[in-house]
């Protein structure tokens, strides 16, 4: 397996959004200040989508 490669240094908005991943969608609505979980749930698909493209390209 290959190392990933960083593309820019991580921005506040990007490391708050990588915490809220492991949180139920309620609770990540509340941490990253999202007035409705429909909001929280497009990034959510979003960060699915990058995560499988990270995983078809490493193998």
């Amino acid at each position: 397996m290959g190392a990933l490669e960083i593309v820019s240094p991580p921005i506040p908005h990007q490391l708050s959004h990588n915490a809220a991943a492991s949180l139920r969608l309620e609770a990540a609505c509340i941490f990253l200040g999202h007035r409705s979980a429909a909001i929280t749930e497009v990034y959510a698909e979003l960060d699915q989508q990058k995560a499988m493209g990270v995983i078809v390209r490493v193998g």
